[in-house]
């Protein structure tokens, strides 16, 4: 059996994320590396689908506290 910080090394080697991001998506999945490694890439897949959403709403959050009402 791997102890949690071998499980942690193992995840960041494989994602190249901190420690912390690590630890989180292992708890989340009660220590299951091939469940924690298939979340972080669905979430990768989510953000990269997301990410023009995200600049969209950054620039017009932007723009709106620019606006003199």
């Amino acid at each position: 059996i791997e102890t949690h910080d071998i499980l942690v090394q193992r995840f960041k080697n494989v994602t190249r994320e901190e420690t912390t991001e690590a630890r989180i998506y292992l708890e989340e999945n009660n220590w299951d590396i091939v469940k924690a490694i298939h979340q972080w890439k669905n979430d990768a897949n989510w953000e990269d689908e997301h990410e023009n959403d995200t600049l969209k709403a950054y620039f017009s959050l932007e723009v709106a506290e620019d606006t003199v009402i």
